[in-house]
């Protein structure tokens, strides 16, 4: 029996190219924006399945601004951790002398739904990473540090191919003719963006600046949208968000919208009464304290000038010394305490500035608090839907493939014994 899964999909998108997230950013904004429009169909209703039209992929790029409605709650970035099946991974394709890179980067190291995973699709990304760490940590180190990366690399590559299955599997011959269609119009755009409509000049600039073909990148782009609108036509349609949630929430995390008064405070703190006069001195001649603050003498924070703390301090009880506390309470922005003796060091408190207490209406948060309401369910319905999906899918141990691949990378990357 195959383990439950506990992970987001949305982490699979995350790996992508800047290039690609902007497009499926921004093609999730169309979609998300269309379902809100028509209305969000209660969990467990039934959903209208209509055909699918060019419209459904339109180009993004040339899209006008979405209205100013409730976008879509941005994609959550945790990393994908999906099961795995208990079935074994033959190794000895990559029984390759060390050396010998070609074969190495070309050799199969697994499958998902019964496409090879070879060994440069999971490197190719993560190359520079490796080389860097390769010369900067011992053996041990570094291969802890390689395995969370191919790790990673390969939860990646598996959750976008058992989804990209899913999503092609969803598509009618009309639908898939439609896709053709956009992706005819996407590939002139590119050509035309990166060969002046040439499309031999378009290809050896990809290969320059992005690394790919031009084939690749709208492969690429093809998957993306595929697995942007199966997420979307799947998911979002359950997502419902009431009034009265956003009321409940609000009422619920009012500390997230309503900030107390504060100040904005500085110390300095020296160790005999020899430097304590010379603090005074200081003082006493008009230097800032925040400049007075930055000497080498002062053992509070020298290099932050004795800042206390970066954001304003709440509350009238801030030190644990409550001499230090009472000598808070006349001070008003821009004053400091006299020399307080604490034991055998010798303290300045300095109050830079006062912050009133601040507040948000509902009204104001009320589309924040809808986007993260939507994020919540998301994640949620995600869940479900991954432990249907490994169950289903079938792809080979990601363990077996990463040790693989672990050595591979010790022989070629890590430092000699």
């Amino acid at each position: 029996m195959k383990p439950t899964p506990d992970h987001r999909i949305e982490g699979s998108l995350s790996h992508m190219n800047p290039t690609r997230q902007v497009v499926l950013a921004q093609l999730t904004m169309g979609l998300a924006i269309a379902v809100l429009a028509g209305g969000c169909a209660p969990a467990g209703s039934r959903t209208e399945h209509r055909p699918l039209t060019p419209a459904d992929f339109a180009n993004p790029l040339t899209q006008a601004p979405p209205p100013a409605t409730v976008p879509p709650a941005e994609p959550s970035q945790e990393e994908l951790k999906p099961p795995l099946p208990a079935e074994e991974l033959p190794s000895a394709a990559l029984a390759t002398p060390p050396g010998r890179r070609d074969l190495v980067l070309d050799a199969m190291v697994g499958q998902v739904n019964g496409h090879p995973i070879y060994t440069n699709t999971v490197f190719d990304p993560i190359e520079q990473q490796m080389v860097r760490l390769g010369q900067d940590l011992p053996r041990l180190e570094f291969r802890q540090q390689v395995e969370a990366l191919v790790i990673s690399q390969l939860r990646r590559i598996v959750t976008e191919r058992l989804l990209l299955g899913e999503a092609e599997r969803d598509l009618s011959e009309q639908e898939q003719q439609a896709l053709r269609n956009v992706l005819k119009e996407l590939r002139e755009q590119t050509i035309r963006q990166f060969g002046q409509g040439v499309s031999g000049l378009a290809d050896q600039r990809l290969r320059r600046e992005a690394n790919q073909t031009l084939d690749e990148k709208m492969e690429e782009t093809r998957q993306g949208l595929l697995i942007e609108r199966f997420i979307a036509r799947k998911l979002y349609p359950k997502i419902h968000v009431s009034r009265r949630d956003v009321d409940r929430y609000y009422r619920t995390h009012k500390d997230l919208y309503h900030t107390p008064p504060g100040r904005l405070l500085r110390m300095i703190a020296v160790t005999n009464s020899r430097e304590a006069d010379l603090i005074d001195q200081q003082l006493a001649e008009g230097v800032p304290f925040a400049k007075v603050a930055t000497g080498k003498i002062n053992r509070y924070k020298p290099d932050q000038g004795g800042l206390f703390d970066e954001k304003p301090v709440p509350g009238n009880q801030i030190f644990a010394n409550e001499q230090l506390n009472q000598a808070l309470v006349n001070l008003e922005p821009g004053e400091h305490s006299p020399r307080i003796e604490i034991g055998r060091q010798y303290r300045w408190v300095f109050l830079e500035a006062k912050t009133e207490a601040q507040g948000k209406s509902l009204r104001d948060v009320q589309l924040t608090i809808h986007r993260e309401l939507r994020r919540q369910q998301r994640q949620e319905l995600t869940r479900e839907y991954e432990r249907q999906l490994f169950a289903r899918g079938s792809f080979d141990p990601i363990e077996d493939m990463a040790a693989t691949l672990i050595d591979v990378a010790m022989s070629r990357y890590a430092k000699s014994q």
